[in-house]
């Protein structure tokens, strides 16, 4: 009560050992492996380069930059500034995105 903001984490994904749920109903008493995650970016720690981060809304990779490497590019918009919201701003953040 009385917390105002998100915590936004980006996680890689490793489907490879997970089970193939696709055409199961429901999982409620199924037995599966689940996919394993490990922790790319907490976006915390940019805060103090980017001046904070609002919510965001959308992620998409990004044109492949001269070096090869893809690019991940996620979006936060200024809420349509609410009374409440004077401090949220119009973001564009790429990364490089590093194997």
């Amino acid at each position: 009560v009385g917390v105002v903001g998100n915590q936004v984490r980006l996680y890689e994904i490793d489907v490879r050992a997970a089970t193939d749920i696709l055409a199961t109903p429901s999982l409620a008493g199924a037995r599966y492996t689940p996919v394993t995650k490990r922790l790319v970016l907490d976006f915390e720690t940019l805060k103090s380069t980017l001046g904070g981060i609002a919510n965001l809304e959308g992620m998409t990779f990004g044109p492949k930059l001269a070096n090869g490497r893809e690019s991940l590019v996620v979006v936060a918009d200024d809420n349509f500034p609410a009374a409440d919201s004077a401090t949220d701003r119009n973001q564009f953040i790429a990364f490089e995105v590093v194997p």
